[in-house]
């Protein structure tokens, strides 16, 4: 009986190693696939709208709340604010978010749409101040001058990098000579291609945090704010879904007045944003928005269109002001200061009895007018 038992616990202790060999090999092999590649690319392009949605939503609320806690004061939550930013990648991930949203409504294609239907971009027509301040349109043209604020992609660069092959005709030689090399060589000197700009358009774009080395690295925000050489200033600016991310209402409101400087009388301002910010904040409505842009900036809404997730605005700088601008006098700048109305220097509800899921609301400072 003990050899018997002997036996049966040799056996029972080598089915043991065998079944922890096995386990260990198999451990080993799930240790092997487990192992990640170093990546030796950049990561490839956001295609899910649903992430890209959840990126911009959960950036703009730490971004947002970040932005409170250093006006308060207490760094310690700002710090959780950006730990949370970067748990989602940070700036660059919420970037790729935003082209993977440009993607499925170009404003690229809706601005060169309009600049074409009003026949811009072949060039616009030089005007020249006379002594009494009015202005005269004259043959000349010029290239259409445009700015993008918070450039997500290249679209419009490339638009005024594009050229095209024209050929241009030369006069005929007056006296042809009657060897075959010679003629053949007047006539290959007649006919010559010429590469010409397809768009007169000069394109500056500019972003907070450039992703591409055309787009310059510059806070819209912290440009000099009052310039008195029209010559500098631009036919046109789009600003595409920019000032929704814009954090407190202090600086939305002073980006609008920028907007406004920055455009040549009779330039225009391309303007979009989500239209969860006008019709989901307990601060704001369509209407209380257009009056905004209109009476307390000075805009002349051109054209308004909506699709369902995008509010897209037109605006126009007037070429005849009569509200304070860049080429008043200090007299005129000061009683358009005295006259602003305090309406637009609070922050009020205006929708009442619903939960609202957005906090968009605009603050019109008339110290930001001067």
């Amino acid at each position: 009986m003990t050899k018997d038992k002997a036996r049966n616990n040799e056996i029972m202790t080598s089915k043991v190693e065998n079944t922890t060999n096995k386990s260990k090999k198999k451990k080993k092999k799930k240790k092997k696939t487990k192992k990640k590649s170093i990546p030796l690319a950049p990561p490839p392009e956001m295609n899910s709208r649903k992430r890209a949605r959840i990126v911009t939503t959960l950036f703009h609320k730490h971004t947002r709340n970040r932005d409170i806690a250093l006006q308060e004061n207490d760094y310690e939550r700002a710090q959780e604010c950006e730990d949370e930013i970067e748990k989602i990648g940070g700036r660059e991930e919420y970037q790729r978010a935003s082209v993977c949203s440009t993607k499925h409504h170009s404003t690229s294609k809706w601005v060169l749409k309009v600049l074409a239907r009003m026949r811009w971009l072949n060039g616009i027509s030089k005007t020249d101040n006379d002594n009494e301040g009015q202005n005269e349109t004259t043959n000349e043209v010029r290239h259409l001058e445009v700015l993008e604020v918070g450039a997500i992609n290249t679209d419009l660069l490339n638009a005024a990098s594009r050229k095209r092959t024209i050929v241009k005709k030369k006069r005929k030689a007056s006296i042809m000579m009657n060897t075959n090399k010679t003629t053949q060589t007047l006539l290959q000197a007649e006919m010559e291609s010429v590469r010409v700009p397809y768009y007169k358009l000069n394109v500056k774009a500019i972003d907070i945090r450039s992703m591409h080395e055309d787009i310059e690295e510059v806070d819209f925000l912290q440009l000099p704010y009052r310039n008195t050489n029209v010559d500098l200033r631009y036919d046109t600016i789009v600003c595409s879904m920019v000032i929704n991310c814009v954090t407190t209402p202090d600086d939305r409101g002073k980006m609008l007045f920028l907007l406004y400087h920055h455009l040549r009388p009779g330039g225009l301002c391309f303007l979009t944003l989500p239209r969860l910010c006008l019709y989901q904040s307990a601060y704001i409505t369509m209407n209380l928005f257009q009056e905004i842009l209109t009476k307390g900036i000075g805009f002349a809404m051109e054209e308004t269109k909506e699709s369902p997730k995008v509010a897209f605005f037109i605006l126009k700088r007037p070429e005849k002001i009569s509200t304070a601008c860049d080429g008043d006098d200090d007299d005129a700048i000061t009683k358009r200061v005295q006259e602003f109305p305090k309406k637009w220097n609070t922050v009020k509800t205006v929708n009442r009895g619903k939960k609202y899921r957005n906090t968009f609301s605009i603050v019109l400072n008339k110290n930001n007018m001067i």
